[in-house]
């Protein structure tokens, strides 16, 4: 709200003759209340570091921000913190009314196991700035991505991942003497195919769904070997 500064002055004095009318003037000076804030925007992009199109454990993430002095006093020691990121620049000494900054900041994220089993990375960033006078004045990120508006201003940034096609082949190894067993019978995962290439066991999750019939038979998922200990009947 806008309030105004109001000083009035009179004038008096004895004439030599006569009598002497007060005359008084006023000023009125509006004056507008300091109302620091500031809009933080934040955007990822996928560094597809094998080139795949498919997110892999180990990847990358980039975000950039940028943040806004939308107030009408300058905002001095900006700086941002992300609980997923090490947000890297800054503190950004001074930011001017209407101002925007896209350079200082940046942070970089290294995709888990967790990320590629959720199918998408979702994360928010807070600034922090100091206005002339006043307690420090905060806001958290917007995401630029159309996709993730919700209506509510202050928008998570999500990526989404999407996983490597494997295409698994049943396989049919040959006859084994259960007698003297085999311990590397076959390997399960060398017919198979990811994203269109041969499977690299560093590369899947293998789990077993359904446990072997007979317990004298087992598949490795960590390795794809399929073993057949001697005296299997």
């Amino acid at each position: 709200a806008q309030a105004d500064l109001v000083n009035s002055a009179q004038v008096t004095g004895t004439p030599a003759k006569g009598t002497l009318t007060p005359a008084t003037d006023t000023l009125s000076l509006p004056v507008t209340p300091a109302t620091p804030s500031m809009e933080l925007l934040k955007s990822v992009t996928f560094n597809d570091e094998n080139g795949d199109g498919h997110g892999q454990v180990g990847e990358t993430l980039s975000y950039s921000f940028s943040v806004e002095n939308t107030g009408n006093v300058t905002l001095t020691n900006v700086s941002i913190s992300d609980p997923s990121v090490t947000v890297l620049g800054g503190p950004l000494a001074s930011l001017a009314i209407g101002a925007t900054d896209t350079a200082t900041f940046s942070a970089t994220y290294t995709l888990t196991p967790g990320d590629i089993a959720a199918g998408a990375h979702q994360n928010q960033a807070v600034a922090t700035a100091t206005p002339a006078s006043g307690g420090s004045v905060t806001d958290t990120s917007d995401s630029t991505n159309p996709a993730d508006e919700t209506g509510g201003g202050s928008d998570p940034t999500t990526i989404t991942l999407t996983d490597a096609p494997i295409v698994a082949v049943n396989d049919a190894p040959a006859a084994v003497n259960g007698a003297t067993g085999n311990p590397s019978l076959i390997n399960a995962f060398t017919n198979d195919t990811l994203n269109g290439s041969p499977v690299n066991v560093a590369d899947i999750n293998a789990t077993i769904i359904t446990p072997a019939s007979n317990p004298n038979v087992a598949l490795d998922p960590a390795t794809g070997t399929v073993s057949v200990l001697a005296g299997t009947p």
